[in-house]
């Protein structure tokens, strides 16, 4: 992943990842395919409002690989 993510968003210059579906993606292309779920699933519980998971799923995108 830290390859991936220092390859994409560093040398190539790429633009910072902030949609959920396309960090889970690029997380997968980095052959972490659990990644994004896992840390989702560590930050959310069950009980929790849809609008509230949909929002740590944006957090998850902005944050994971800072």
């Amino acid at each position: 992943m830290k390859k991936k993510i220092y390859s994409e968003l560093v040398l190539k210059k790429e633009d910072n990842i902030y949609e959920p579906q396309k960090f889970r993606e690029f997380c997968i292309s980095a052959s972490a395919n659990k990644l994004f779920d896992a840390i989702l699933r560590a930050v959310t519980t069950p009980g929790q409002s849809t609008d509230r998971t949909n929002l740590n799923q944006k957090r998850l995108s902005c944050f994971s690989y800072l």
